[in-house]
């Protein structure tokens, strides 16, 4: 595993709870997964639900850092969006483990760490800031930003979700690829026929 200690750690413990889930996995678990002795994580973490914080809180930061680079581009906000998808989607194919974590322990995660980052609210929240810019500068027609981001975070769960069951640990991009295609032009062109 590349990079620290800390990071080793929390690859290993992402890799136990998607095997395990949240309640299954323990700190022998992700001390053996990780090559280090228990005390270790103890060095870095009070406890499994700190990594967990921990795991949800980098994945945060990684969005974080992301979403106001492409904010700061002068590309319309379908753009954007398609940019956000293409990048969380990216993230899913590169670690599926990851993804069923997040899909997984979510509800657990924002029951204890509400005061914490919450992923799946960055993500909303950054939707709804761009179509919420995008209707004020007339590029989107107007509509509740808000219901609009709610809805398009239901489609990106369900297409993670909907992955992680026909990938089966495999790689299927097309999948993947096609779901932003497909959003994209859902929301640039609706559903109706002209």
């Amino acid at each position: 595993m590349k990079g620290s200690r800390k990071e080793q750690i929390r690859q290993a413990a992402i890799t136990v709870i998607a095997q395990e889930g949240f309640h299954g996995a323990t700190t022998d678990k992700i001390a053996a997964q990780a090559r280090v002795a228990v005390g270790t994580i103890y060095n870095y973490f009070k406890n499994k639900e700190d990594i967990l914080a921990h795991i949800f809180a980098v994945e945060y930061e990684k969005r974080l850092h992301f979403f106001t680079r492409l904010e700061e581009e002068d590309i319309h906000p379908l753009d954007k969006i398609k940019g956000i998808l293409t990048m969380h989607f990216a993230g899913v194919r590169e670690n599926p483990n990851l993804v069923r974590v997040i899909l997984e322990e979510k509800n657990f995660f924002h029951r204890y760490y509400e005061r914490g980052p919450d992923c799946d609210q960055c993500l909303q929240g950054f939707l709804e800031q761009v179509i919420n810019r995008g209707v004020g500068e007339g590029k989107l027609r107007p509509c509740d930003p808000e219901m609009v981001a709610v809805v398009l975070f239901g489609f990106i769960e369900a297409i993670m979700g909907r992955y992680l069951c026909i990938s089966n640990g495999g790689d299927d991009n097309d999948f993947l690829e096609a779901a932003v295609n497909e959003i994209i032009a859902l929301l640039a062109e609706g559903l109706v026929s002209a």
